[in-house]
């Protein structure tokens, strides 16, 4: 593909698989295999502890699916389980 200046775009790659072994490894864990996560009831805990584990070890790359599952969790953790700013100034 080329931009109006006639030049070849490249796609930036993020290493989140590296990243979610990596330094990310800890909250990912954290994240995904806790109470929350599995109470929330969306998806079959004992997959999502596959993918995490193949993917921790190396056996399989699943970047993208364990990232989306951690941006779910946060966006949970931020807009449904959070208190409303409102409510803390009421009480």
């Amino acid at each position: 593909m080329l931009d109006i200046y006639g030049s070849l775009l490249r796609a930036v790659v993020f290493p989140i698989g590296d990243w979610l072994r990596g330094p990310l490894a800890e909250m990912t864990s954290g994240l995904l295999l806790d109470g929350r996560f599995r109470e929330r009831g969306l998806f079959n805990q004992a997959e999502v502890q596959r993918l995490w584990d193949d993917h921790r070890t190396g056996r399989a790359q699943h970047p993208h699916r364990l990232w989306q599952l951690v941006m779910l969790e946060l966006w949970f953790r931020t807009f449904i389980d959070a208190t409303p700013a409102v409510a803390e100034v009421a009480a």
